[in-house]
């Protein structure tokens, strides 16, 4: 049973230093890891692309479930349970439509400015840039259902649930305990934005993973920003693959 709590985030401070350093640590460790892992593979030349492709979604799978172990570690080490870190029902899902609008007012209204600025003669350079997978085609029909069922196990599965739990549940939650939600958010959307390793993105990421967090304060749930992640991943991962294959 996933019990009813009020609208608002608890005040409570139920993490610290400790866990968010504990935290980055072992996110900086996965990713070493999963570097080293795709390093050698990638230079196998006998491998074909899509193969590459679907071995890297699933290591990164597997460090982004690897964010999900850390934060239950933590938790155990604090003796917390799953509600105190905000896995409780909303008093309303309406605000996750709100969200989704908003999330997608940004990422619009981000395309239009970068296009001004290119229409006036100004370079953006990397802030011009976008988050899509490209598709890589395979040699059969086995293997291309193979592929799409990976990446959307990646993507609209696992990425929610990982990334909503560390970002929203860990790093947010800890600083707006150490010091303030306001600061929390800014910090937690900029290092959400930072997360996705690509300039391009920076900016509206951030923005968007503030917003998510703003979304936790407000309703107290976490699956209030998984909810709105879910679906915008579930519709990128649709026109990707619809756009790759057709």
């Amino acid at each position: 049973m996933i019990p009813d709590k009020p609208s608002a985030l608890s005040t409570q401070q139920l993490w610290y230093k400790k866990d968010l350093l504990f935290g980055f640590l072992g996110m900086i460790i996965g990713f070493v890891l999963l570097f080293s892992l795709l390093v050698p593979v990638s230079m196998n030349i006998t491998m074909a692309d899509w193969v590459l492709d679907v071995v890297t979604f699933t290591l990164t799978i597997f460090w982004q479930l690897s964010f999900i172990f850390l934060v239950v570690i933590l938790a155990k080490r604090r003796d917390l349970n799953f509600s105190q870190i905000g896995f409780q029902k909303p008093e309303n899902w309406k605000v996750v439509v709100s969200l989704i609008f908003a999330c997608y007012g940004i990422l619009i209204f981000y395309g239009l400015l970068i296009e001004l600025i290119t229409l006036a003669g100004v370079d953006p350079g990397l802030l011009k840039g976008t988050n899509q997978i490209v598709i890589t085609e395979t040699d059969s029909s086995i293997h291309t259902i193979l592929y799409i069922a990976v990446l959307a196990i990646a993507v609209v599965v696992v990425a929610p649930i990982a990334e909503e739990v560390f970002f929203r549940g860990l790093i947010y939650r800890a600083i707006s305990g150490i010091y303030s939600p306001l600061i929390g958010i800014i910090v937690s959307g900029f290092l959400f934005g930072l997360f996705h390793f690509n300039l391009g993105v920076l900016v509206p990421f951030s923005l968007i993973g503030m917003l998510l967090a703003w979304g936790f304060q407000s309703t107290g749930s976490l699956f209030v920003p998984i909810a709105v992640h879910f679906v915008i991943n579930s519709v990128s991962y649709v026109v990707t693959v619809v756009g790759g294959l057709f």
